[in-house]
């Protein structure tokens, strides 16, 4: 609605800008007959004034001036008719060079659609040559020689599992005519990866890729079977990435849920589709749509829409992907697709020859056309210079009050002509306008009456909104009345099974209390019998509470505590026993991750370690004995590589500033390993030569630069003979003097 407005609203501001060049050109009009009815009556007054002053001529001239007239009037009906001539000529050559325009567009048009034949034709061909290679390799769009590396995982050996992939063997679009296009752009390159368990094996399955000429995605996860439903949407109806995919692999799912959260992205089939399901999302979303739309939507209200990057290229491996059918029927259909646009190509070839000799030959009329009229503009000249020069010559023989009223009208008739030709020039501006004002009203028009649908449509569903919303209130009130109701009852039904089950257990307790004692006796006794048997057993009870020192109740109550007791350590003990478990796992558990922390901390500071000790030409390594809580060294110095070879040397037989340069590059290592903010160092080149001390000061300046928020302090006794860059400060002490009682820090 917004974009119709807009489009109305331009159109309307065009409109009102010719509206203003009509007017400007109706006063321009306006002005012009006013200036042709003065020019007419001045002509007028001219032609009378020249009678006038004719019949004053004597009689002996008239035959000469009749001839001299009869000369004038052929001469001037000859510029008449060249001039006629010169129009007609500039008309058909307009209306040439409007059909050449013309002709030359349906060229470019028709040499577009030769172009796109065959841009098509070498695209089927390209595709034709892929499924025919992929026919005799299934491995084809994932890379060159991928059969050969797949074998070779299968048969080396791996610290890991063994790696998996490319991903494409494993996923599969349901429904390939609608989504597969869509599936290429966003996921299709992640489909040629591998995934390894072991970060060990990256360079080994690298170095296999890049030996077949591959450079694949190498992708380093642990198999975690963990459950994903919660980031799926609860409605079932809602189609993700996920939901369109078939993926036969739960290691490959659950990667590419980690890597495009297919999840949870959803797929609609256009922009506004996408638009309309995030809505029901509070907490925002993300969804593909079919016609090339990235849609986001956050979770404080905003949306944006980005374009996806389509595949252009014919030669593109992607476009073998999600094809849901095999090489064979792959081929089949680009060979039928083929066939179909093969012949359209000759077809628009020979249109495009058929436009262009038509060019050709408008090209050549027009050319024509306009040396006919550049010969047509000088007979016209000819005959304007014939006319003066009769003129002139009527004018000499004229006494000189006639021939200055001749003059005086030759220049009105002069000025009158331009006047209509202006006046010709501003009719067609204006008439032009005046077309042009026509197709904008339509626009209008039909601006308007789309506007006013929408608006018609937006009433109708307000309508329906507002009826489905009343009707929604009454049913939402009818529905908490009843829940009420239905509550009220369900409180009176629950209420009175509690006193029925209430009734029924003191019934049935009573019942086994009553056959503990004798069994059930259908007929009543007589009262008599009934005493004389409860007396007995009263005391037959009281005999036994004397002897057992307390009575059936109280021994009743003591073994309930007892049991109590019993029941509650045995749930206490069931309870420890599952957090001492609880605690083991998650002991287990934090000491791997931090041994992993650990294995990582130490495997950096031997990196680090070792391009430090590169700045000098050394080669080191740093061994950690984490079980012992030891550390050591093991440096190669240049000239010891040169005369022992490969052996490392103990750091307690290198020299001093070797030892010095070697213990700087550990403090660096450790402290990048270790995250340390605050880096101080103190008189670590007293024992170094020039050599060591001026690449360990620049190695270290050059690491604090590098170091975001990190602070180096570094104290030395000997002078600073180098280049200091903005971001180091020198603090430089001033020296000692003897013989002074007190420190000057007052």
């Amino acid at each position: 609605m917004e974009d119709l407005e807009r489009q109305r609203q331009g159109l309307k501001a065009e409109m009102t800008e010719n509206r203003t060049k009509i007017s400007e050109y109706k006063q321009t009009i306006t002005e012009m007959n006013n200036s042709l009815r003065v020019m007419n009556e001045s002509i007028q007054g001219f032609e009378t004034k020249i009678a006038d002053e004719t019949l004053r001529l004597e009689v002996n001239t008239q035959a000469k001036r009749e001839e001299t007239q009869r000369k004038l009037h052929d001469a001037t009906n000859k510029v008449d008719q060249a001039t006629a001539h010169l129009k007609a000529l500039e008309v058909e050559t307009a209306a040439t060079e409007v059909q050449f325009n013309a002709v030359l567009a349906d060229g470019r048009t028709a040499e577009e659609d030769v172009n796109k034949i065959q841009s098509e034709i070498q695209h089927h061909e390209t595709m034709i040559r892929q499924c025919r290679q992929q026919e005799q390799n299934v491995y084809q769009p994932y890379g060159t020689n991928m059969q050969g590396v797949v074998d070779s995982i299968g048969k080396m050996q791996w610290h890991g599992t063994p790696p998996v992939g490319p991903f494409g063997l494993y996923v599969k679009v349901r429904d390939p005519e609608r989504w597969a296009k869509l599936m290429r752009t966003q996921i299709g390159s992640a489909m040629s990866s591998f995934a390894i368990t072991d970060s060990r094996d990256h360079a080994q399955l690298k170095k296999l890729l890049q030996s077949s000429g591959n450079r694949n995605q190498i992708i380093i996860a642990e198999r975690d079977e963990f459950d994903y439903s919660a980031g799926e949407p609860s409605d079932p109806n809602i189609l993700t990435v996920l939901r369109a995919l078939d993926i036969s692999h739960a290691y490959v799912l659950r990667l590419l849920i980690n890597q495009f959260q297919i999840e949870r992205t959803i797929l609609a089939s256009t922009r506004g589709d996408a638009d309309h399901l995030l809505q029901g999302f509070s907490s925002g979303g993300v969804a593909w749509s079919a016609d090339g739309m990235r849609v986001q939507r956050f979770p404080e209200g905003g949306l944006s829409s980005t374009k996806l990057t389509p595949i252009n290229n014919s030669s593109d491996q992607r476009n073998l992907l999600f094809t849901g059918k095999d090489a064979a029927g792959q081929l089949r259909q680009w060979q039928d697709a083929l066939g179909r646009v093969t012949p359209t190509l000759q077809d628009a070839k020979n249109k495009y020859q058929q436009v262009k000799q038509e060019a050709s030959r408008l090209g050549n009329a027009a050319n024509s056309l306009k040396s006919q009229s550049k010969v047509a503009f000088r007979e016209v000249k000819i005959a304007e210079q014939a006319k003066a020069t009769l003129q002139g010559e009527a004018n000499e023989e004229l006494p000189v009050s006639l021939s200055a009223l001749e003059d005086a009208k030759a220049e009105m008739v002069v000025e009158k002509d331009f006047l209509k030709q202006q006046f010709t020039d501003v009719s067609i501006k204006k008439g032009e306008v005046d077309e042009a004002q026509k197709p904008l009203q339509e626009q209008i028009n039909e601006i308007k009456k789309q506007m006013d649908e929408f608006k018609q449509r937006a009433d109708d569903a307000q309508a329906k909104v507002t009826t489905a919303v009343i009707a929604r209130k009454k049913a939402q009130n009818a529905i908490n009345y009843y829940k009420d109701k239905l509550g009220q009852e369900q409180a009176v039904h629950v209420d009175l099974e509690t006193k029925c089950a209430t009734v029924t257990a003191e019934f049935e307790d009573w019942t086994a209390k009553a056959l503990q004692f004798c069994p059930e006796i259908p007929n009543p006794r007589k009262s008599d019998v009934v005493q004389r048997d409860l007396n007995a057993t009263n005391n037959a009870l009281k005999e036994r509470e004397r002897r057992h020192g307390a009575s059936v109740e109280e021994m009743t109550v003591e073994v309930n505590k007892a049991k109590a007791n019993l029941d509650s350590a045995e749930k206490e003990l069931k309870n420890m026993w599952s957090l001492n478990k609880a605690l083991g796992s998650s002991l287990s558990l934090r000491l791997a991750r931090w041994q992993e922390f650990r294995r990582h901390i130490a495997l950096r500071c031997k990196l680090v370690f070792q391009y430090h000790l590169s700045n000098r030409g050394y080669y080191g390594k740093v061994l950690f004995n984490h079980e012992a809580g030891t550390l050591q060294l093991k440096v190669q110095t240049d000239e010891q590589a040169q005369t022992q070879g490969a052996r490392d040397k103990d750091p307690r037989s290198l020299s001093g500033g070797e030892k010095s340069f070697s213990t700087i590059c550990l403090l660096l290592s450790l402290w990048e390993s270790i995250g340390c903010p605050l880096r101080c160092l103190d008189e670590f080149d007293v024992f170094m030569d020039a050599v060591n001390r001026r690449i360990s000061m620049k190695m270290m300046i050059d690491t604090a630069n590098a170091s975001d928020k990190k602070q180096y302090i570094l104290i030395t006794p000997l002078s600073v003979n180098m280049e200091i860059g903005p971001s180091v400060r020198v603090h430089r002490m001033s020296d000692p003097e003897r013989g002074q009682a007190t420190l000057p820090f007052n």
